[in-house]
C-alpha cells in the first residue's frame, strides 16, 4: 500500500455561522511524487490524539485534485463543532490513510474564542447544550412549539432545515412500534425471541372436558353411564330393564299400559276377537 503525505495545510476561517474550515493540501506519494489528477474520495476525520484516541467529527467529499493540490471546504456535508482542546485532522485519500495527522491550530477554535467562552454570562445569548451550538436570544421565536419532526437513520429534522444527530443519545434498543405476533400452544411468540406463557389466563377445565362438552357426552348431575344409556334410548322412565326386554318379545300387539307378558297365546286369540266380548276398549 503506498503512503501519502500531506506536506503543506493551511487552515483557516471557522465561521461562525456555517461553521466550516478552509483546507489547502499538496499531496505526494512514498516517493515524493505528485498525487494523479483526478476526482477521488476523501474522507476527514479529527481526533482528540494524535495516535488512537477519540474521533469526534467525520466526513466525506468528492475531492477534485489538480497538479496534487487540493483546496475544499471542510464542514460542507457535516458541520463541524468547536472543542475545548486541540483536534488533530486524519486524511484518507481512497483506501489510503495519510500520515501523520495533522494538528489544527488556533484558528480552528476562533468560534469558541469569540462566542462560547463568554456564553454563559453574555447578555442576549442562549445556550443550547444539547447541540453545541448557541444562539442569540433575539433570534429565538416565540410561540414555536409547533414543530414539524422527522427521525431517519440515527438523525432528528427539525422544521426550517435544522438537524440533531442522536447516535450518540440512542438507547441499545431497537424500534418496537411493528411486531410480529404468533400462537402456538399455550404460549405467544413476539419478535426477537420473545415469547408470554398464557397458561395463567386460561380456564381450570381439562381439555378431556372440554372435548366432553364439545361432544355433548357429559351430562351435568348424571354419570358417564346414564349418559350412554339417554344417548341410545335404552333406559325407559318407570319401567325396569327387565321389563323392557319383556316388551320386546311380546309376539302380539299391546296398545295399551297393562304388562301382558307371559301371555303369547291368547294374545293371538285377543286380536282374532274383533267383537271384543268381555272387554273394554
Amino acid at each position: 500500500m503506498k503512503k501519502l503525505i500531506a506536506i503543506l495545510m493551511i487552515s483557516t476561517l471557522f465561521a461562525q455561522g456555517p461553521h466550516k474550515m478552509s483546507f489547502q493540501a499538496y499531496l505526494t506519494d512514498g516517493n515524493n511524487m505528485p498525487v494523479a489528477a483526478g476526482n477521488y474520495d476523501m474522507t476527514f476525520r479529527i481526533y482528540d490524539a494524535v495516535t488512537d484516541g477519540n474521533k469526534i467529527w467525520e466526513e466525506t467529499q468528492t475531492v477534485s485534485i489538480e497538479g496534487s493540490m487540493i483546496n475544499l471546504m471542510l464542514g460542507n456535508t457535516v458541520p463541524l463543532v468547536p472543542f475545548r482542546k486541540a483536534g488533530f485532522l486524519e486524511i484518507q485519500l481512497q483506501d489510503d490513510i495519510l500520515s501523520p495527522r495533522q494538528e489544527i491550530g488556533a484558528s480552528m477554535f476562533s468560534l469558541r474564542s469569540q462566542m462560547a467562552e463568554i456564553a454563559n454570562t453574555a447578555p442576549g445569548y442562549a445556550r443550547l447544550d444539547t447541540l453545541s451550538f448557541y444562539a442569540k436570544t433575539s433570534d429565538i421565536v416565540a410561540n414555536t412549539d409547533n414543530q414539524a419532526l422527522r427521525i431517519s437513520g440515527d438523525t432528528l429534522y427539525i422544521s426550517n432545515g435544522n438537524a440533531v444527530a442522536l447516535d450518540m443519545y440512542k438507547n441499545t434498543f431497537t424500534d418496537s412500534d411493528d411486531q410480529s405476533l404468533k400462537i402456538s400452544g399455550d404460549t405467544l411468540y413476539i419478535s426477537e425471541g420473545n415469547a408470554v406463557a398464557l397458561t395463567p389466563y386460561k380456564d381450570s377445565f381439562t381439555s378431556d372436558q372440554a372435548s366432553a362438552i364439545v361432544a355433548n357426552t357429559g351430562k351435568t348431575g348424571i354419570t358417564a353411564s346414564q349418559a350412554s344409556e339417554i344417548t341410545a334410548n335404552t333406559a325407559k322412565t318407570g319401567i325396569t330393564a327387565d321389563q323392557t326386554t319383556a316388551l320386546n318379545a311380546i309376539s302380539g300387539t299391546n296398545t295399551g299400559d297393562q304388562d301382558i307378558s307371559g301371555i303369547t297365546t291368547n294374545a293371538t286369540a285377543i286380536a282374532l276377537n274383533t267383537a271384543k266380548t268381555g272387554i273394554t276398549t
